[in-house]
């Protein structure tokens, strides 16, 4: 009886988990993805030019 019980509450344990592992992973996907459409610049030549020319000027 005692058995059982730890291994439903093993079971429960390991299902909030792996709920908690998989929202963390979504929002995680949500975030890069809202990072890159922020600061990828839209046309990378002229970022990289841009970007060469503050270094020497």
């Amino acid at each position: 009886m005692h058995k059982a019980r730890l291994t439903a509450l093993h079971a429960i344990c390991v299902q909030i988990f792996r709920h908690i592992a998989q929202k963390s992973l979504a929002i995680r996907k949500v975030c890069l993805r809202n990072f890159y459409a922020i600061c990828r610049p839209k046309n990378l030549t002229t970022h990289l030019t841009h970007k060469l020319y503050s270094v020497f000027p």
